[in-house]
């Protein structure tokens, strides 16, 4: 029997759930830090019943069949569940020898199981116990589809109407027992991700290889006795007639563009390779000038039709739509231009919203613009800002419509994006806000149901490719594949490897074409971490690429205005600064693309200007409700002036941004800590371009708003004015920052580090340096804090002092009993000491002799620390040549060069092996002498 916790009130199932939570973000974070992988709390709930998410980066890549190999990468969710009751294994019934645990809703196994593209998994958090097992629902779903659909079915067995299921967990599978991490439990773990990683690829190839096989049920009827412009446009127009985007393998297999039964067409780099060679004709017989304006150069392709350039323009326009730019004859090898995309800026609500003109697109928003005429652009246009509830209403009616009219791809797609919509008004909206009448309407709405329930239509195929995310999925598996090369050859470039093909080009076109499928089209799916993980693999391929050297061919040159406008929409500053560094990229080459629309950083020059406004505009439309919309506006913004600090723009742009952020730090807007996060890496990296007073104005207002108090930026802010000597801080500026850290800040209500202080002391005058001094000497006094000294001698704030000296000595002193933090988490051996390596450093600085009896008390403890307290007397029998890249620091690295044995034993240590971090060491070390 399961035994209930009679000593305690019972909990709610919101308080078990939220203890669940907390103990799983503790084991997790046990496991997975020291593995430098990323827990990622589902906090916004976009996804359905994911509770975590984790990165695990694997350092190996293999291909197996084609496929990438999906152990390479991959985003682990988990749905976490809890419970008050112990966990047992049973004896006896159809359980034994398992863990059962039921499941309220068996819909979600299926969900995880069957509909997910990435790795899932079910946790199972006994609280009284403090144990955390798990089931590979993925790898076990087979065992449950059953009784799922004897449930569907209302075929049950009678006892067991309650709706749930039971789950059977292999006692085996337990990350944490009775408190502590549960022996190989990781391990088994990470082996259950992998096949489960396997069988989802499997899945994917086998849907994508489905998807590609078998004809429309209606095929359209063409009148070959009509000139072939003529019956191009009515084939076009029966394919596109409710759409703007469509792959093109749902109408490149079909005449026109089809001759022979035996022939494929193919679409690759923008390129469509067709068999009906007139059709090629057809197209080189038509030029487009600058401003947009047709010509047809053989009058023989137009005879007998009616408006031919209108016609020629429409094709052009749904060629272009759907990313066909060339189209070859592929016995012929003649080729035609048929890129289309000549026309004035768009000035509908949507569109202002992908320029990120908020301004404009709330103040037509406040007017009703549009609200009548194109209820299905309206919709996705407060879709895009996060306005759900008035979406979902808006294209309610839509939907109606296009049922209506017979217009079945759009009801598909309406369909589908309405079944998003109601995952965000059910984790969006909450208590009195909650729209439940319309969530309710919302369950009715399966698309499978409307898509099955429609006549037989000449887009049969299309809308089953939408109902099915395929879209999505067969969008994963080209970019994966994609990457997975630009990733092989960009390793390869390093050791001298040459490449020349197609990738780069490739993997643009996979994303260009969703991107174009969603956002022309209407389709809800961009706020769900299956797209942010399409665009996390694909940011990674451009940075990859562009770290490929410039000699190679098949790289990507530069970024332009389309690709960081694309990311600054879809990705997160701590991804693009991730893949920036992960491949050692100082800079990335930017160029402006007139084609591409406003410049990036004219765009974001708006966003700042027009922050005070856009604050305004959005409280009278949302009030407070909405949060979806800030947290998207802070990132477009953070993504932006990344972009910003990463990218070659000119001096001149450096300062232009600069110049605007003083006003928009001390105005009321929507901009928040996050953005704030990101101005100091755009400081730190371009700091020494930006106009003076323009740094001096962003440090001094730095106390008088919350949103500044960011230790970083007062770091990066000094550090830029340093080089201008007439910078110096009054009296009464420097006791403002002596005032924030002086107990409980009343703007913020947090206690600031005295730390803040030491950066102010760099461009201070004589009188606030002495102010700063007192300060910082009077804290140690009264609390002596040894990593506050250590900053403040390392910055030339204090002096060596010798009683606060003495003091950082007795807290250096390692105790041998006593584990570290990692050995502690890890239960591995580690004697690495954090403080007394900080303590070796300022005696390097100072030039201290660590052969003084006064320092006995630190020997003996390690030959690593026995080593660097005495390099030049150390038994270098003894000597590990790994002990050289512990710490990279100047002062350091100053010492170990005084002593020519070390650099011999690392010279013999790298003669017969490659060994990376030591190559990057030596050259660290010695590279100056190299050089001479």
């Amino acid at each position: 029997m399961v035994q209930q916790r009679s000593n305690l009130r019972k909990r709610s199932t919101q308080e078990i759930e939220r203890a669940a939570n907390i103990l799983m973000v503790s084991v997790l974070d046990a496991h997975f830090r020291l593995t430098k992988s990323e827990l990622r709390p589902n906090e916004h709930h976009n996804e359905r019943g994911i509770d975590f998410s984790i990165e695990v980066q694997r350092t190996t890549v293999q291909t197996t069949e084609g496929l990438p190999d999906p152990a390479s990468k991959r985003t682990l969710f988990i749905q976490n569940k809890g419970t008050d009751n112990k966990l047992y294994v049973r004896v006896q019934g159809p359980n034994k020898g398992f863990i059962a645990y039921p499941i309220d809703k068996p819909d979600t196994l299926s969900y995880l199981a069957e509909d997910h593209d990435n790795v899932c998994l079910i946790t199972v958090c006994d609280l009284t116990n403090k144990s955390v097992y798990w089931c590979p629902i993925q790898i076990d779903y087979n065992r449950y589809v059953e009784e799922i659909n004897a449930i569907k079915n209302g075929s049950r067995t009678k006892g067991k109407n309650d709706g749930s299921i039971q789950i059977r967990i292999d006692p085996k599978r337990c990350l944490w027992k009775n408190g502590k991490a549960k022996t190989g439990g990781l391990g088994l773990l990470l082996k259950d991700v992998e096949v489960s990683a396997q069988l989802i690829f499997t899945r994917q190839l086998q849907e994508r290889n489905r998807s590609q096989i078998g004809e429309d049920a209606v095929a359209i009827v063409v009148d070959h006795s009509k000139p072939l412009l003529e019956q191009l446009y009515h084939y076009m127009m029966e394919r596109f007639g409710e759409l703007h985007h469509m792959p093109s393998e749902f109408f490149t297999r079909s005449y026109p563009f089809r001759l022979s039964d035996s022939f494929h067409p193919w679409h690759d780099q923008f390129t469509l390779t067709i068999d009906n060679e007139n059709l090629v004709e057809l197209f080189q017989a038509v030029k487009i000038n600058e401003l947009g304006k047709l010509e047809c150069t053989d009058s023989s392709w137009i005879i007998g039709v009616t408006k031919p350039l209108e016609k020629i323009r429409y094709i052009l326009r749904c060629l272009s739509a759907s990313h066909v730019f060339y189209i070859v004859g592929h016995k012929s090898r003649k080729w035609a231009r048929v890129y289309y995309n000549v026309g004035k800026q768009c000035a509908c609500v949507r569109c202002q919203i992908e320029r990120m003109d908020f301004r404009g697109a709330f103040d037509a928003m406040s007017a009703g613009v549009g609200k009548t005429n194109n209820l299905q652009l309206m919709a996705y246009s407060h879709y895009k800002v996060g306005n759900f509830i008035e979406s979902a209403e808006l294209l309610e009616v839509a939907n109606v419509e296009h049922g209506s009219n017979h217009e079945w791809s759009q009801h598909v797609l309406a369909s589908y994006s309405l079944s998003k919509l109601r995952t965000h008004l059910r984790t969006n909206y909450w208590g009195k806000q909650s729209p439940t009448a319309l969530i309710e309407r919302l369950a009715m709405n399966d698309v499978t149901t409307i898509r099955m329930s429609l006549p037989k239509d000449k887009n049969s195929r299309f809308h089953e490719w939408v109902d099915k995310g395929r879209f999505h999925s067969e969008t994963m598996y080209e970019l994966y594949k994609t990457v997975s090369k630009i990733r092989d050859h960009y390793h390869s470039q390093l050791q001298g490897g040459w490449s020349s093909n197609g990738d780069i080009s490739d993997l643009i076109k996979e994303f260009a074409d969703l991107d174009e499928f969603l956002s022309k089209d209407f389709v809800y799916f961009d706020r769900f971490d299956e797209y942010r993980q399409i665009v996390d693999v694909f940011s990674e391929g451009l940075f990859a690429s562009h770290a490929i050297g410039g000699e190679q061919k098949s790289r990507l040159g530069h970024f332009d205005d389309w690709l960081i406008k694309k990311l600054a929409w879809n990705s997160d500053p701590g991804r693009l600064l991730k893949h920036f560094h992960r491949h050692h990229l100082h800079e990335i080459q930017y160029k402006s693309s007139v084609s591409s629309g406003e410049p990036f950083v004219v765009v974001l020059l708006r966003i700042l200007a027009d922050a005070k406004p856009v604050a305004k505009a959005f409280k009278k439309l949302f009030g407070k409700t909405n949060t979806t919309f800030i947290q998207q506006y802070n990132n477009l913004a953070s993504n932006l002036i990344v972009f910003a600090a990463i990218s070659n723009i000119s001096p001149e742009d450096v300062n232009l941004i600069a110049s605007k952020l003083p006003e928009t730090l001390r105005s009321n807007t929507l901009l928040n800590h996050g953005f704030v996060e990101q101005i100091w890496h755009f400081i730190q990296r371009k700091g020494m371009l930006i106009d003076k007073e323009t740094l001096k104005a962003l440090l001094l207002i730095v106390p008088k708003s919350e949103k500044l108090h960011h230790g970083d930026l007062l770091s990066a802010l000094s550090k830029a004015l340093s080089p201008h000597a007439e910078v110096n801080l009054s009296k009464i500026e420097v006791q403002r920052f002596i005032d924030l850290t002086a107990g409980k800040c009343p703007l913020c209500m947090h206690e600031h580090p005295i730390e803040w202080l030491i950066p102010i002391h760099r461009v201070s005058n004589g009188e606030g340096r002495k102010l700063l001094e007192q300060s910082i000497t009077s804290r140690l006094r009264t609390n002596f804090r040894p990593e506050l000294y250590y900053a403040a001698v390392m910055h030339d704030v204090l002096d060596l002092e010798n009683d606060f000296f003495d003091w950082l000595l007795i807290d250096a002193q390692p105790v041998a009993d006593q584990p570290s933090f990692r050995e502690a988490m890890s239960g591995e051996k580690d004697k690495r000491r954090p403080m007394l390596d900080m303590f070796i450093n300022l005696c390097f600085k100072e030039g201290i002799d660590l052969r003084h009896e006064k320092f006995s008390v630190l020997r003996g403890f390690d030959s690593y620390y026995d080593w660097l307290l005495d390099m030049s007397g150390f038994n270098y029998s003894q000597f590990n040549v790994k002990w050289v890249a512990a710490h990279q620091t100047v002062h350091y690295l100053n010492e170990i060069r005084k002593h020519g044995i070390i650099k011999d034993m690392l010279s013999e240590y790298l003669k017969n092996r490659r060994d990376p971090q030591m190559e990057r060491a030596f050259f660290n070390l010695y590279r100056s002498q190299t050089e001479e």
